[in-house]
């Protein structure tokens, strides 16, 4: 991937975060929670993407990245560790809120889990800035 292609994809990635937190944002503010926890979910794992990109690294599944996050970048003490469990976390709560009929989501689920993905973004903005990978526009 050339530095042009890589800049651009993150972009991408960081555009596609943002939107996902848009409509999370959005979704709780209806009381749909379910599909809240689920772009919750997406806009951390656009971020990771960005992230891992940043690095020179294409996951090719939802688990590769995650995988990739802690092995390339947590373990070595570039990241911390509570980055990748907050993800996983909200991954879990994506796939119950997508495929379990019988899971509620609540208010206060999605608020902790909301306050969980912001403060996951705010720690992977800052480690884009610091690469040089500002947000859109920067």
């Amino acid at each position: 991937m050339t530095a042009d292609n890589r800049r651009r994809n993150i972009a991408v990635e960081l555009a596609e975060s943002d939107r996902c937190l848009r409509a999370a944002e959005a979704l709780f503010s209806l009381s749909l929670y379910k599909d809240a926890l689920n772009r919750l979910y997406y806009a951390a794992f656009h971020l990771c993407l960005a992230v891992l990109l940043s690095d020179g690294i294409e996951p090719k599944t939802h688990r590769g990245a995650l995988s990739l996050l802690g092995s390339e970048l947590i373990r070595p003490g570039r990241l911390p560790a509570d980055v990748q469990h907050e993800v996983a976390r909200l991954e879990t709560y994506r796939e119950f809120a997508d495929y379990d009929r019988d899971f509620v989501a609540t208010r206060e689920l999605v608020e902790k889990e909301l306050a969980a993905a912001k403060a996951v973004r705010t720690t992977l903005l800052e480690f884009l800035a610091r690469a040089g990978y500002g947000p859109p526009g920067a």
